[in-house]
């Protein structure tokens, strides 16, 4: 393992620098990209969410493998430079294959839904560092010897590209909450529909939204015949 801080990257298939690299093999870098998270039942798992990256092997940038050959960071074998895309990582299972790259797509199911329980789900992330864990499990598969950062390293780059989505969604978790309770306090007081619905949504609706005179939230349709 190197001790290297220095962060580079590779292109991805329409975007510049979007993988990190975290491995070197000869002159082929493994690189990961953070997708996200997605709610569990767009993948058939109800009440689970998705927390994913892709992994990218490609030919390294042009002068890296010379440059960790020469610092003595890593021993460049004769014939790691004439591995695959998919042979230099075995460990790896590379879903696609082409003349320019292998990637896949590895990730974990988090417990709570984040559509209907974010809340469970920012628990499950406050509670443990699921981006260590996924670099751990990157590190192992890619080999210790072959990296170019270290898990902590690798983790510290994944949280800066998904802290600003889980910071809005924290914030939605919290506005959430506190408009329940609005609600949880106005619940068997009679008022007026307008000024009851004001006090409930006077405090969540955007600040250059325009206020309905008569807050009438009826259905525009016709009734009946």
């Amino acid at each position: 393992m190197t001790d290297h801080t220095e962060r580079r990257f590779l292109d991805g298939t329409a975007s510049t620098g979007a993988y990190l690299i975290v491995a070197l093999r000869g002159d082929v870098a493994l690189g990961i990209r953070p997708l996200g998270m997605v709610d569990g039942a767009a993948m058939s798992v109800p009440g689970k969410t998705y927390l994913h990256a892709r992994l990218r092997s490609a030919r390294a940038p042009v002068g890296m493998a010379a440059q960790y050959a020469d610092d003595g960071s890593q021993v460049v074998k004769l014939a790691d430079q004439k591995l695959g895309f998919d042979e230099a990582w075995p460990e790896l299972d590379f879903a696609k294959l082409d003349d320019s790259r292998a990637s896949t797509i590895i990730g974990v199911f988090l417990r709570g839904s984040l559509k209907t329980e974010p809340e469970v789900v920012l628990q499950r992330l406050e509670e443990q560092d699921f981006l260590l864990s996924m670099a751990e499990y990157v590190a192992e598969r890619a080999g210790h010897d072959n990296l170019v950062l270290r898990p902590m390293a690798i983790a510290a780059w994944l949280h800066e590209q998904l802290d600003p989505g889980m910071a809005k969604l924290k914030a939605q978790v919290a506005a959430s909450a506190e408009f329940a309770q609005h609600v949880e306090d106005n619940v068997e007081l009679f008022g007026f529909q307008s000024a009851l619905l004001a006090k409930l949504y006077k405090k969540h609706l955007p600040a250059d939204a325009e206020a309905d005179d008569e807050l009438d939230h009826e259905p525009d349709v016709d009734p009946a015949p």
